[in-house]
């Protein structure tokens, strides 16, 4: 879903697909032609398009029609996040909580110039502020906590699980051009800082437990190693100032858009390259075969097993001495092996890629022994 950011003109919001920004439908959000849109977040089912006069539009998203609109305030939204089916918005003044598919004014309480917000559990919000503090607040608006977490504006607040580090941690950047590191429910001080930027980061994408992605207004999107704490790599595609990530989740890639205020939408693949999607229906066909097999081994392992059980408990009612243990079924054997490697198959990878940990099954790899026809498959 993507609205015109930053832009003006007649509010409409797209309906894009994920790996290539292919239009697929379109709604109208407001009537003023001079609205801007500052914001746009999804919560149960409806999507949230927030203007710069401090209106919300609200669209159901599986019909792609405004069911209500909802005014927030006279004075700009300064941030939007959602958690448990309620969203929150913050204010130059205010934070205030909507129910997410309604509307429905829950509850409000008075904050100093907050400019970011995220929900750090059920019963604790954290906001960053124009002074460049994190302040932790409970679900019925009293403060908890305050910090200095940055010289000046918090403009990006995310909360990450890190694996070499216990508990959750938030990472924040700022006006300073810093992104910071904190561990721990409360902490004190940051336990990492990242350097990478030359002017204001405005946006944190946790990309996975251990891949960071922060853009710019330099232009610049980074990635940073959360594990190593070290860059990875710059993209440099905006010639523009950038004001916004969005990540996605494609089938298979990460993929994730970024938003410049030259008005350019990029789409970046970030394993490898974008996949050819013309190959999909392919590849999904490779996932069917590939699951039936796996069906039809384990259904004629356990008729094997049944079978050789019973061979077994027949013979030792023949005779008293004690039978040599039989060896197990020859096609047992094979299956265990087959189903070993297919166990690691990945059938999106490309045979004998050195960029790939997985390599495509060949003929050589499945035990010699036939396959039964009625499998429908053959090695």
């Amino acid at each position: 879903w993507v609205a015109g950011i930053g832009g003006r003109g007649r509010c409409v919001v797209s309906v894009r697909k994920p790996q290539t920004g292919e239009v697929l439908d379109t709604v109208s959000c407001f009537d003023n032609d001079e609205t801007k849109v500052t914001h746009m977040e999804y919560c149960d089912g409806y999507v949230w398009v927030i203007s710069s006069d401090g209106r919300a539009s609200i669209i159901k998203a599986s019909t792609k029609s405004q069911t209500t609109s909802v005014i927030i305030s006279a004075e700009p939204v300064t941030g939007i996040t959602t958690h448990a089916a309620i969203v929150y918005a913050t204010t130059t003044s205010s934070i205030k909580l909507y129910e997410g598919a309604t509307g429905r004014s829950l509850r409000w309480w008075s904050v100093p110039s907050p400019t970011s917000i995220a929900i750090i559990s059920p019963s604790r919000i954290l906001t960053g502020h124009a002074s460049g503090e994190l302040k932790y607040w409970d679900d019925s608006g009293n403060l908890i906590k305050e910090i200095e977490a940055h010289s000046s504006d918090v403009t990006s607040i995310i909360k990450v699980t890190i694996p070499s580090r216990v508990g959750t941690s938030i990472i924040t950047g700022g006006a300073d051009s810093a992104i910071r590191i904190w561990d721990g429910a409360e902490p004190q001080s940051p336990s990492a800082e990242l350097r990478g930027h030359s002017a204001p980061v405005k946006s944190l994408v946790n990309l996975s437990n251990s891949l960071l992605a922060s853009c710019s207004l330099d232009g610049r999107i980074v990635l940073w190693d959360l594990q190593a704490l070290k860059s990875i790599g710059a993209l440099d595609q905006h010639a523009q100032p950038l004001v916004n990530l969005i990540p996605a989740q494609s089938m298979l890639n990460t993929v994730m858009w970024s938003f410049g205020k030259d008005t350019s939408l990029t789409v970046w693949g970030l394993r490898h390259t974008i996949p050819d999607f013309g190959r999909f229906e392919e590849m999904a066909q490779e996932l069917v075969k590939k699951d039936r097999m796996l069906r039809a081994a384990h259904e004629e392992l356990e008729r094997s097993e049944i079978a050789h059980s019973h061979a077994l408990s027949k013979q030792s009612r023949s005779t008293s001495a004690t039978p040599a243990p039989a060896p197990a079924p020859p096609i047992a054997n094979d299956l265990l092996t087959a189903l070993n490697h297919l166990s690691t198959v990945n059938p999106f990878s490309s045979p004998g890629t050195a960029s790939s940990p997985f390599t495509r099954l060949s003929k050589g790899d499945l035990p010699p022994r036939d396959v039964p026809a009625e499998w429908g498959v053959t090695p």
